[in-house]
């Protein structure tokens, strides 16, 4: 009984982990179609839920901590991008975005 409980348990977690290793742990165990496909959706679908529950924790917490610091509410980047968007609209926006998106990176 618990042996079985530990391979639902394994084929579940597996699947939180990574979807692709429920159906072959659960293949693997020699579980039925029908085993296999309820424990990897469970398990994926845990997974969405935890990650959405954390997410707006996340969320709140780097708001929080963001309050602290005070960024300058207009940088030299932003003041250019509004220039861009002014004088181009959405249109020079998007094609000026994949050049200079590397260096977007390296400002944060």
């Amino acid at each position: 009984m618990i042996e079985e409980i530990s391979k639902y348990l394994i084929v579940f977690g597996s699947s939180m982990v990574k979807f692709i290793f429920g159906p072959v742990a659960g293949t693997s165990m020699g579980f039925s179609y029908i085993e296999t496909v309820l424990l990897t959706a469970f398990g994926m679908m845990t997974t969405v839920i935890i990650i959405t529950v954390l997410s707006e924790k996340i969320k709140e917490y780097k708001a929080k901590r963001n309050k602290k610091k005070t960024r300058k509410k207009f940088s030299k980047r932003s003041r250019q991008f509004v220039k861009v968007w002014s004088k181009y609209g959405i249109w020079g926006v998007s094609l000026l975005t994949p050049l200079f998106s590397p260096l977007s990176v390296e400002h944060f």
